[in-house]
């Protein structure tokens, strides 16, 4: 287990249901506001049901993920998502697989739209991590 896991668990692994949603609402509301300049299709997160979009850069040879959505909760768990994969390399973070999630029940307390909604925005993060990945090696 990560370090960044660890802090998940100890944050989470006890609250009710409803704190448990007012504590990832909150981490979204936490998020730093997204380049509108990057709100572009490019970026835009195909398969979540709110308006989603992420962007993913390399910043001296690590990740630096952006994200916003017009619904609370996504956005939250997106705030996840960015907290796990955030400063990674790309190659920690293909070989990466989060799996403190379901070891905290998450996906037992999410509907099937917001589960569909994070697994489409893991997806994306690792698209986006993978032409990085390539352009790295097509670099060399």
């Amino acid at each position: 287990m990560t370090q960044k896991e660890q802090t998940l668990l100890e944050s989470f692994s006890s609250l009710t249901s409803e704190i448990f949603y007012e504590k990832i609402m909150l981490m979204g509301r936490q998020l730093p506001p997204f380049p509108q300049d990057e709100k572009v299709q490019e970026n835009k997160v195909v398969g979540c049901q709110s308006l989603m979009y992420c962007l993913v850069e390399l910043t001296e040879g690590r990740l630096k993920l952006h994200v916003d959505s017009d619904a609370l909760i996504s956005k939250g768990l997106a705030a996840l998502v960015v907290y796990l994969y955030d400063n990674l390399t790309p190659s920690q973070a293909l070989s990466y697989r989060p799996k403190i999630l379901t070891s905290l029940g998450f996906f037992a307390s999410l509907s099937l739209t917001r589960l569909n909604g994070l697994e489409s925005l893991l997806k994306h993060v690792l698209k986006k991590i993978v032409c990085i990945q390539t352009n790295l090696i097509e670099e060399k």
